[in-house]
Order: structure tokens, then C-alpha cells, then sequence
């Protein structure tokens, strides 16, 4: 069936949901629509972000996504779509709330657009797929809102934006993540223009869409138009998991968007938290990639953690960033505003499900942002404060806000829009402050023609510094009307070159006389390099000088000698190679005093700076040595002996060697080009569009990448070039130094390959992985013969995580074509090192490998355990638990071994146990070989695999008394990557002993404890099952269970790989379904047949995620139960057994398959009287038969055959009852949980444990769950 709806003129632009709802069984869906209106011009438009709905939408089983798709792998190599149609249902709509699938309008757009209609803005609304064909309409309006999560962007519709942007449009980017996936339009199978959206992801999956560039927008190789060219700010990370508050530092707050919020007047150097969870699930940053428009200002900087984006969105690290929200002026006027979370709309309204944080400084940023791109609300809330016409506001300053390159000499001015009251216009209202908030000594005053106030500093700005302009509230117009709030605003200087000292700086002492090395400790916050030295010449000072730049460490790194002395003062003399310094490095800077020298004491007890330059102080600078030439490393009372370093940018860098060399012949096809550099550069000027190929039919598809070790850029192209053919490498100008000096003009070179080509050398495989040994050698195995010559440790390294090289030897087995690199000594532990090949090292043929090739791993810090075996409970108490603690690995290891701390008094068996924090079991040991007393040990037959960051319980039954110490775990107690949950209930027990222990008691350590190890690999190994092999009386409604060492590769866990046997071989019916970590789920379809012994069976091919299959199958038997059975065993008692009252007392039972009901027990008190007559009851309370009990004990269980059987049908609900003449049996919360036996069970509906207040009436009240022992006997 179908139905239509028609839109009229009547309908205003908006979002609409269409609600469908089946009336045969309730089950519902929404259709989510937008009606545009293409004739407004409204100041607003709000896109929806559809591209984004339908890439996460896996109605049918597949998206853009691995982690929602399901079924056979596509072209993605992967279950995840690379097409998906418009022409189908939102699965996101189906349910009020599914958690990973975030992006549904109810769910992220609904706030927005709600708070944005209840505050009265003008609004028009299209889909942002509407630009992929007419991107003009975006341009009709003051500003255009990009949805909370808009991530999928076309050509067509990036540029509708950027033109928009150019016309003078604001964007309001709400949201993260944006423009980052580049897309396509195909139409649909039956013709319908632009159904369906086409992404390959070729940056993370690496298969290249046929028809188009379908990657990250940012991917060199790809569209190479990284986001935040467009919004300032683009996508770092994310964590569906955890997130985190919006913080506003102080500095940030000052900006005008803060307006009216109270973030403009925090304290310097504190910060606002604003809300819980403002940050995430995705977060945008400023990234330093050369493509940040300029003016970009940074209003928030908030601290984040999970997954961080690699190589241009190939693939992610888990890891910590800094989230940024940002503005920027673009050259049409147009502002751009990002805050940089996915959830800043949770600060302006609920969503449709009721859920967010609203938060009036995010709803009045928001409105000021708005209002800064011309649109205005007609219906604000209240306290939401708009800026009045009527009260005097700032126009324009100089420098502009976020102005970069200002001359150190620049004044500082605002104009006005009216008149001001100029006595108000002072330099205590007109401020300006540098990056430390030190204010700026200046002159300020007021032109009332151009109604500007200006403030002049008394003495040159410093270089390469930030400063803060501000105009205070005191300051008011000529009707006595004061600013509406502080209006602040920032500028940047242009840098150096730089010296410590003016001109002018004169030592209190110019002649002291001595012969020593005089120098100063310095660093600078940038990497410029030094250009010179200078000196205050002593009145009496002779002989020559020469000045040294030295490491912190002592040795010399540059020196001069100065020429064309004068007699006295300030001398300098240029360094004949400029010295590169490493930014925030210690560096000193001496030159020798033969008689005298000029000194100020105490001149540098505190820092001298000068733009990025500054003297270290550390109570131990102004440094000298009695040896002239040596290393000066003694200080007396910080003075300063006025020796100073000039620094700036560097000269601009040239290419110091080319691979191949220029005019070279005969070069390998499969060579890659490289280029290194005279000084280091900034690696995001080193991009494929800056190092090209070209040969005779073009341009050369090709990656770039730049080694700072070495100052390298190594261009690979992606395909063999051509034989016999003349390319031409080529490094644009804008190359740059990390100082930002670029080459200054192209660099170009060419050179003609071989006639026949040589395939290179690669690596075949390396060694070792994570969790090597402190004492490994590292390995790499070639794909043919090397040259041996090539294999030197220079060519083979291994550095430390900060860069250092691993002293080592290098050597080359010709016989396994395998170079070991063998370190001198041990790594260390729970340390990450990085390996290298050289892509100069060749094969036997000369053929070099081309590009280098890196891999990491981490040293193992383990085996480890929580406690030492010094570790002593401080109690030891009475009690029959099961005991266990809660731990986390911060890596994947092995779990291999269970240890515990048995009691002095302690007897009995013990048996470990590891559970999921649900409570699945994982795997069991019994311990053997205890001693009395102390630590026990035990090793799991097979370790078990623990995944990073998830919970687990490790118990050991206690049987008489056990270890303890209250409080032992009220903090985490860590080893290595050992961890116990520090969160308030560790230290878990269950009062049954083999139960999952999910209680605690004031975080009470029962010392219980693991032991993990690095992961060894290898193939799964089964470690648990249920049933378990052998068992009987299984419950023919059991599902089957295997639970697994390691996680599993879910592929190979299917209906055919893990199979239920009959007797007679023939395979159960079931779903089979695997949770993703350790446990593998078989559910028969029906019941099984009672008494009979099934096999379950784990073919060979089920395999371990790492790829290792089980290698034979794994299968075990248990065996169904026969009855007659009963729900309760002579054994069972009751916790009163004597209870007083007279009461018909029963209990509800069912059964899983037809069957007969023979007899009635009961569990007769002491002290009961009387006779009894069992009944058993309908569904609707009819009695079905009756029978009274004969040959009565005095107390204790009774039993009473029915002279007429009951036949009892499958899952329905009977009542068994027995009356009780003055005393009966009882245990209360008795039958709280399902009791079973076979195919007979209790139900668990809060209402069993029956009774009626009259003996023989039906009994169908309940008490606290109570159990009163009356049984029924089944066949």
C-alpha cells in the first residue's frame, strides 16, 4: 500500500516528520523530509545534513561503516557499503534511541532548529544535498548553518560554501567533523536524479573509486583540500564513549563572541568548564597544515582523549588531543564560526529524546555569533541579551582582530560609532597587555572628528609576540552611556631578527677586570637560528674575541671571530653559517674577556626576552669559566655580563643532494626521487601539489613524505615509471624552513631511467612485534639477495621514542637475505622503539629499496600481578564466599595464571575463575600443590587473551575464611599495564561459592589477584563451556556456550563451524551468534528431547582474529535430564521451617513440553497438624484435580501420587497448592529467581511463592517472592 503527500504554498520551510505506524503490531518508522522555499532570502538557512543520515543509515545491513554493516564484503574489502540509495527506509528512525548511530535529526539537528524557531530567527531550511544542484541558493543569505554532523560533502556542495563564503555569507558551523568524507551523486536504478551517494573511503580502505576522487577531503592523493581551508578548524579524533566539558581559558574568553556570558572577566590563567559532555563524540582542531585561512582565532581549547586520526584519515591511534573552537573574518566580510564538538547544540536545547544540557552562555554565544553575521532573533529567551543600538559600540580597529605581521612600532586604535566622551578615554580604560599579561606602557588619547582612541606604547612592541587590546566598561559616550561590556582584541607582531639587549642596555659595572669565558643560558620559543654574536665591550678591554654558541651540554656548536672592534660598547660579528636552534632549547652563547669585562649583578635573577628570545632563569645564569675558550658553566649571583646572540629566520634553505642526482641514466624504474634540504623544514609545505613528477604525458601520481631526521622528502610514484623516458622532478617555492624562509623559487631537475627495469628489493617481513623481550634483536627479511655493503648501522637504526638512536650493530645473513640489527645493550621496558630501513639500502643488483620502510613496537613490561608476594591481608576472617577483584590491562596480554592469598585457618578446595564484568565465565582452574597458608598459584590450562580497557573479575572460592583489608582498593593499585577498576565497589563477592561475585563491601581487598603476560599469539583455545563436557540433566532450554582464550575472527563463527548434534548425527536446529570478545552462543530453536545426549562441536576453521584457526574441531557431550523430576531435592530446607498460620500455600510452575503431572510434595513443619490436601489449579484458578496425603511423617518432605494424572501443555502457568493447618514452611525472596529442574521450572514474575488466607480457595496472593516448598513431580 502507499499514500502521498502533497506540500501546498501554505507550507512554511521546515523539517517535517512523517510518523508511519503499522496498526496489526504496533511497529513505527519516520520519514524525515525538509520543504524549501527557493524564492527567500530570509537571513538564515539551515541545511540538513541528509548526506550524512543516509551514510550512517544501514537500513538492509549495510552503510559507510564497518561497525553497522553486515553480510558479505564489497569492493571495500570489508562488510561496509561503497554506494548506498536515498530509496530507503532510516533504520536510525526505527527506534526512540539506538547509542551508536548518532546522526539522526531527533537526535543532533531537532535541538538546533527547535531553539532556533522558539528564539525567533528567520529561517529557510533545504538539505545539504540540495547544493550538489543548485549551490546558489546558499549564497541568497546572510548566513548559512551547516547540520550538527555534516560529513559527507561533494564537489559541487563544497564549493556552493566556499561561494557563499566568497559572497559574503557567514558560515555557523555547529558541529564537528564536517566537509570531511568527499563524495558523489549517482542516479538511481530507476532513473531518480542523484539517489544514490558513493564514497569508496579510498584514503582508509585503499581501493580507488572508478569514476571520481571519493576520499578524505584532505588526502594528498586525493582531493588534497584539507577542512579547515574552509572552516578554520578541522576533524582530529573522536570517543563514543567519553566525553568531556567545553573549556573557555581566560585569554580565549575575552573575545566579543563571549559577550554578555561572564567569560569575558575570568581571572588570568584560569578557565570555565561549561557543561559535562559539550565535547565529543567527534572533535575538530586547529591543525598547522599551511591551509588555515588567515585571521583564524582560537576561542576555546578543551582537553580530549580516544581515538586520533592518522594519516590524513587512513586509520586512527589512540591518544590525547587539545579540541579548539575557532572564528575567522574571510576576506568578503564573511564570518566563520566553529566550535569544533558535535554537541555544542546540546548546549542550546534538548533533542527529541528529551536529553542535552542547555546552557544560556552557549545559547548567548550562539547569539552572538549570529548577530555578528547580521541575524537577529525576534523571540530571544529570557536573559538573553541582545546588543542595543542606543549604546555605544566599536566599529574597527588597527591593528584588526587577530592581525598577524604588525610592526613592533604599530599603534593600537578603535574607532567608535559615535562620539565619545573623551575623559573617559584614558589609559587605565584603554589597556594592552602582552602574551604574560604584563600591560604596555603607552600614551592614550581621542580624536573626537574620527572618534578613534589611540594608544601609542612608549617603546617598540616586542617581536613575535601576542598582545591583547582592551577597552574597559568605564569608557563611555558623550550622553553618558558606557560600553554594553569589555570589548578585547588580539594581534601578533612580526618576528625577529632578535638580540636580548638594546642598543641601550649599559652594565652598572663597564670595566671589571679578570680573564675569563663570559656567556649567557638562553632558548627560543621558535626555530630560528642564530645569526651572530654581540658583546659590551669593557672600557679597558684588549686583545681579540671570538664568540662560541655551545649545547647545554658543553659542546661548541658554532664560533666567530669579531673583526673591526671599536674601543668600547656594543660589538657584533656575524656567524659565517647560520646556527639553526631547536625551539625551547637550552643553548649559551660566550666570548672571552682578556683583562676586563662589563657586568651588572643580580642583571639576570629574572628572564630577559625579546619576542621568541629569553634568558633562562634558573638562579644559576650569567655563566663564566677562568680557561678563555672553555665551556663557561659557573654562575655568580645571576649576574649579567652582557653577551647576547642575534636571531632570526634563517637563510632560505637549498637542496643540498637530489636522488637521482640531476643528468642521471639508467635509473631504475622503481626508484623513488628524493631531495635533502640545508636546513629542516616544516613538513606541511612538504605535500604532493609542492614535490612533483612530470614526464613526457604529464604529471606522475605520486606520495610525498619528509623524514625531519635526515631533511629528506622522498617522492614515490604510486606506478613503475615508464623505461627509456626523461622525467623532470620539481619543489615548489613555497617550500618552507621550519621558520617559515621558503626556497624562495622552484627547484627543478631531470633525469632518464633504464631501458629495462629492475623491480626493487622490498621487506618481506620485520621483527620483533609488541611485548618483545627487553633483550631482542630486530630483524628485517628482503624479497632477494642485498648487497651487504648497503646494511650498515647507519642504514639500519632503531631509535627511542624521543628520537635518540639505539646503539647498535648491524649485520646481513646472505643465506635468509635478513639484516639483524643488534642492540648493545637492553631495551628498555614498556618502551615504544621505531626501526628503519633505509630506502638506500640495494639489492645485490644495485637496485635500491626506494622508500624507506618503519615499524614500531613496544617492549613488554610484563609478566606482571597486582601484589607482590610481601603483600599481607589485615584480616583474616571467618566466612564461605566467593572473592574476586576487578582489573583492566591498559594493552592486550594474556592473562595466564590466578594467584590468592589463602587464609591461615582456610580448608578445602579452591577453584579460580575469570568472568566478563556481565558475568560471563571465561575460563576455570582448580588449584593444586596449595600450602597451608600464604600465596597459592595456579596457571590457566590455556592463557586467556584480556583486551585493553575492558573490565574483568578474577574470583577464587573461600570455604571457611579468607584474606582481607577494608579499604585496599578504594584506589587503583597498578603494575605496568595492570590495573585494579578503581570505582568505589572493587573488591567483589558472591555468598555462593562458584557464583559471579558482583557485591562489595567497603572496597574491601580480599586479595585475589592475576598474573599477565605479553601475548604469545597462536590459535585459539577453548577455556570454557556450557554445558560443561559430560554433564547431565541439562535443561532442554540450555543454550550451549564456548568461551575462548582469545577474541575470534566473528566470520568463522557460524551455523555451519559450530553445529549440535543429535544421537543420531543429524544436526540441531539453531542461531549461533558470537558477542564479539570470547564467547560464542548456540540456541536451539526448540526444547531438546529429554534424556538424550547431545555433542556439540567447533569446526577447525573457527578462528582467532590474529588469523590462527582452532586446527581440529573441538567437540564435548551432555546429556538432557529424565524425569520424573521435581523442582526441589530432599535435600533443599527451609530458613524457617516452622512459621505459624493457616493459609492455603502454593507455588506456580510451567513446563517447556507437554507432560504429566503424577504427584504433589510439600515440606511438612514442625509442629504441624492436621490433614492435607494437595490441589492443582488451572490457569484461570479451576481446580484440575485434587488428592489428600495418607502415611504422613511428622515433618519434613511429604509425597502424594494424584489417583488421576494432570496433563500439563507447554509454557502455560499452573499452581500447585497444600494447606497448612497452624504451622508451615517458608524462605523468603525463596523464588525471586527461576528454580529448574529438566523441563520444569518456577516462574519469575515478582509474584510467585502464592497463599490464600482460606484453605482450599485458590491461592493468587504473593509475599516477597516466598518460597513455602510445595513441589510438583512431572513425567
Amino acid at each position: 500500500m502507499s499514500a502521498t503527500i502533497t506540500t501546498t504554498s501554505s507550507w512554511p520551510s521546515g523539517v517535517y516528520i512523517a510518523r508511519l505506524v503499522r496498526t496489526d503490531n504496533g511497529s513505527e518508522n519516520e520519514i524525515l523530509f525538509v520543504v524549501r522555499d527557493d524564492s527567500s532570502t530570509s537571513p538564515l538557512m539551515y541545511g540538513v545534513p541528509f548526506a550524512t543520515y543516509e551514510a550512517y543509515n544501514n537500513y538492509g545491513g549495510k552503510s559507510f561503516y564497518g561497525f553497522n554493516s553486515t553480510g558479505p564484503n564489497t569492493v571495500a574489502k570489508t562488510p561496509q557499503a561503497v554506494k548506498v540509495s536515498f530509496d530507503r527506509p532510516f533504520e536510525q528512525a526505527r527506534t526512540a534511541s539506538i547509542t551508536n548511530v548518532l546522526d539522526w535529526y531527533t537526535r543532533t539537528d531537532f535541538a538546533a532548529v527547535s531553539w532556533l524557531e522558539r528564539s525567533g530567527y528567520d529561517v529557510t531550511y533545504q538539505s545539504d544535498t540540495d547544493m550538489e544542484l543548485n549551490g546558489a541558493r546558499a549564497s541568497a543569505h546572510k548566513a548559512y548553518v551547516l547540520g550538527a554532523h555534516d560529513e559527507y560533502y561533494s564537489g559541487a556542495m563544497r564549493t556552493a560554501l566556499e561561494n557563499a563564503r566568497k559572497a559574503g555569507v557567514s558560515l555557523f558551523n555547529p558541529g564537528a567533523n564536517a566537509v570531511y568524507w568527499r563524495i558523489r551523486y549517482e542516479n538511481g536504478p530507476n532513473g531518480g536524479q542523484n539517489r544514490v551517494e558513493v564514497c569508496y573511503k579510498t584514503t582508509a580502505t585503499g581501493v580507488k573509486d572508478p569514476s571520481g576522487t571519493t576520499g578524505t577531503w584532505r588526502d594528498p592523493a586525493g582531493a588534497n583540500k584539507p577542512e579547515n581551508a574552509l572552516l578554520g578548524v578541522m576533524y582530529v579524533g573522536d570517543n563514543s564513549n567519553t566525553f568531556f566539558p567545553l573549556t573557555i581559558r581566560a585569554g580565549d574568553g575575552t573575545d566579543r563572541v563571549y559577550r554578555y556570558t561572564g567569560l569575558q572577566d575570568q581571572p588570568r590563567s584560569s578557565a570555565t568548564n561549561i557543561g559535562t559532555s559539550l565535547l565529543g563524540w567527534e572533535w575538530d582542531a586547529r591543525v598547522a597544515n599551511g591551509s588555515e585561512p588567515s585571521g583564524v582565532k582560537t576561542l576555546a581549547a578543551s582537553a580530549v582523549s580516544g581515538n586520533i586520526i592518522q594519516n590524513n584519515g587512513a586509520g586512527y591511534l589512540t591518544g590525547s588531543a587539545t579540541a579548539n573552537a575557532t572564528k575567522y573574518t574571510w576576506t568578503s566580510g564573511a564570518l566563520v564560526f566553529s566550535p569544533g564538538t558535535n554537541r555544542w547544540i546540546r548546549g542550546l536545547a534538548l533533542n527529541a529524546e528529551g536529553v542535552g544540557e542547555p546552557d544560556v552562555r552557549i545559547q548567548q554565544t550562539t547569539t552572538n555569533a549570529l548577530e555578528d553575521m547580521g541575524v537577529v532573533p525576534s523571540t530571544p529567551a529570557p536573559g538573553i541579551v541582545l546588543d542595543d543600538p542606543a549604546r555605544p559600540a566599536v566599529v574597527s580597529t588597527s591593528p584588526k582582530d587577530a592581525g598577524t605581521n604588525v610592526a613592533a612600532g604599530a599603534s593600537v586604535t578603535a574607532t567608535f560609532a559615535a562620539g565619545m566622551d573623551a575623559s573617559t578615554v584614558t589609559a587605565a580604560n584603554f589597556t594592552l597587555t602582552d602574551s604574560n599579561g604584563t600591560p604596555v606602557s603607552g600614551t592614550v588619547t581621542y580624536n573626537a572628528t574620527s572618534k578613534t582612541a589611540k594608544l601609542v606604547p612608549k617603546a617598540a612592541l616586542a617581536g613575535g609576540t601576542t598582545f591583547t587590546a582592551r577597552l574597559s566598561t568605564a569608557i563611555k559616550d558623550q550622553s553618558g552611556s558606557a560600553l554594553p561590556y569589555a570589548y578585547s582584541w588580539t594581534f601578533t607582531t612580526t618576528g625577529c631578527p632578535c638580540t636580548l639587549f638594546s642598543e641601550y642596555a649599559k652594565p652598572n659595572n663597564q670595566s671589571s677586570s679578570g680573564t675569563y669565558e663570559l656567556g649567557v643560558k638562553f632558548q627560543s620559543s621558535q626555530p630560528l637560528t642564530v645569526r651572530g654574536i654581540r658583546f659590551y665591550k669593557a672600557f679597558s678591554e684588549t686583545g681579540s674575541h671570538t664568540g662560541t654558541v655551545w649545547s647545554a651540554s658543553g659542546a661548541p656548536i658554532a664560533s666567530v671571530t669579531f673583526a673591526n672592534e671599536t674601543a668600547w660598547g656594543w660589538q657584533q660579528q656575524a656567524l659565517a653559517t647560520p646556527l639553526q636552534l631547536q625551539a625551547n632549547t637550552t643553548y649559551v652563547v660566550s666570548v672571552n674577556a682578556n683583562s676586563a669585562y662589563a657586568v651588572t649583578t643580580n642583571g639576570l635573577t629574572t628572564a630577559v626576552s625579546s619576542g621568541p628570545l629569553l634568558t633562562v632563569a634558573d638562579g644559576l645564569n650569567g655563566v663564566y669559566n677562568a680557561a678563555l675558550g672553555s665551556f663557561p658553566n659557573q654562575s655568580y649571583v645571576s649576574s649579567n655580563y652582557y653577551v647576547d646572540a642575534v636571531v632570526g629566520p634563517g637563510p632560505p634553505p637549498t637542496v643540498s643532494a637530489q636522488a637521482p642526482t640531476a643528468g642521471a641514466t639508467g635509473v631504475s624504474a622503481y626508484t623513488p626521487v628524493q631531495a635533502s634540504f640545508s636546513r629542516p623544514l616544516d613538513p606541511s609545505t612538504v605535500t604532493a601539489s609542492t614535490f612533483t613528477l612530470s614526464g613526457p604525458g604529464g604529471s606522475v601520481a605520486a606520495s610525498v613524505a619528509y623524514d625531519a631526521a635526515t631533511q629528506t622528502a622522498t617522492l614515490t610514484p604510486t606506478a613503475p615509471l615508464a623505461a627509456s623516458t626523461t622525467y623532470t622532478a620539481t619543489l615548489a617555492g613555497t617550500i618552507a624552513a621550519v621558520d617559515g624562509v621558503a626556497l624562495g623559487g622552484p627547484v627543478s631537475w631531470s633525469f632518464m631511467t633504464s631501458a629495462a627495469s629492475h623491480l626493487p628489493p622490498t621487506v618481506v617481513s620485520t621483527s620483533p612485534g609488541d611485548g618483545a623481550l627487553k633483550t631482542t634483536s630486530v630483524s628485517a627479511m628482503f624479497s632477494r639477495a642485498m648487497d651487504p655493503a648497503t646494511v650498515t648501522a647507519s642504514t639500519f637504526t632503531l631509535r627511542g621514542p624521543d628520537g635518540s638512536p639505539v646503539a647498535a650493530t648491524a649485520a646481513y645473513d646472505a643465506t635468509t637475505a635478513t639484516a639483524t640489527l643488534a642492540p648493545n645493550g637492553p631495551l628498555a621496558g614498556s618502551t615504544t622503539y621505531t626501526a628503519r630501513v633505509d630506502g638506500s639500502v640495494s639489492a645485490a643488483d644495485g637496485t635500491p629499496l626506494g622508500t624507506a620502510v618503519s615499524w614500531s613496537f613496544t617492549t613488554a613490561a610484563c609478566p606482571c600481578q597486582l601484589f607482590s608476594d610481601q603483600a599481607q591481608p589485615a584480616t583474616q576472617p571467618a566466612g564461605t564466599y566467593e572473592l574476586g577483584v576487578k582489573l583492566q590491562v591498559d594493552q592486550p596480554l594474556q592473562l595466564t595464571t590466578i594467584r590468592f592469598y589463602k587464609a591461615a585457618s582456610e580448608t578445602g578446595s579452591h577453584t579460580g575463575s575469570v568472568w566478563t564484568a556481565s558475568g560471563a565465565l571465561l575460563a576455570r582452574v582448580t588449584f593444586t600443590g596449595e600450602s597451608a597458608f600464604g600465596w597459592q598459584q595456579q596457571a590457566l590450562p590455556s592463557p586467556l587473551l584480556l583486551q585493553a580497557g575492558t573490565t574483568y573479575v578474577v574470583s577464587v572460592n573461600a570455604n571457611t575464611a579468607y584474606a582481607s583489608t577494608t579499604s585496599g582498593l578504594a584506589s587503583q593499585v597498578s603494575n605496568g599495564p595492570l590495573h585494579t577498576v578503581a570505582d568505589g565497589s572493587n573488591g567483589v563477592y558472591g555468598a555462593t561459592i562458584g557464583s559471579f561475585p558482583n557485591q562489595s563491601y567497603g572496597s574491601s581487598n580480599y586479595f585475589v589477584d592475576a598474573v599477565v603476560a605479553p601475548d604469545a599469539g597462536g590459535a585459539p583455545v577453548v577455556l570454557w563451556t556450557s554445558p560443561v563436557a559430560g554433564s547431565a540433566g541439562i535443561q532442554p532450554t540450555s543454550a550451549v556456550t564456548a568461551s575462548f582464550s582469545r577474541p575470534l575472527d566473528p566470520a568463522t563463527i557460524s551455523n555451519s563451524s559450530f553445529t549440535l548434534l543429535a544421537p543420531d548425527g543429524s544436526t540441531v536446529p539453531a542461531t549461533v551468534s558470537y558477542d564479539g570478545a570470547y564467547v560464542a552462543t548456540l540456541t536451539p530453536s526448540a526444547s531438546l528431547a529429554m534424556a538424550t545426549t547431545y555433542t556439540a562441536r567447533l569446526a577447525a576453521g573457527v578462528a582467532g582474529a590474529n588469523g590462527t584457526p582452532l586446527g581440529s574441531a573441538y567437540t564435548w557431550s551432555f546429556t538432557t535430564p529424565s524425569c520424573p523430576c521435581s523442582l526441589f531435592s530432599d535435600l533443599v530446607q527451609p530458613a524457617n521451617s516452622a512459621a505459624v498460620g493457616t493459609y492455603e500455600l502454593g507455588v506456580k510452575v510451567q513446563v517447556d513440553q507437554p507432560m504429566t503431572l503424577t504427584s504433589v510434595r510439600f515440606y511438612k513443619a514442625v509442629g504441624e497438624t492436621g490433614t492435607h490436601t494437595a490441589t492443582v489449579w488451572g490457569p484461570d484458578g479451576t481446580a484440575l484435580a485434587g488428592v489428600t496425603f495418607s502415611n504422613e511423617t511428622a515433618s519434613g518432605w511429604q509425597q502424594q501420587a494424584l489417583s488421576t494424572p494432570v496433563q500439563l501443555q507447554a509454557n502455560t502457568v499452573y499452581t500447585v497448592s497444600v494447606n497448612a493447618n497452624s504451622r508451615y514452611a517458608v524462605t523468603g525472596f525463596g523464588l525471586t529467581n527461576q528454580v529448574s529442574s529438566g523441563p520444569l521450572h518456577t516462574v519469575a514474575d515478582g509474584q510467585n511463592g502464592v497463599y490464600n488466607e482460606t484453605r482450599g480457595a485458590f491461592p493468587a496472593q504473593s509475599y516477597l517472592s516466598s518460597n513455602y516448598f510445595v513441589d510438583a513431580v512431572v513425567e
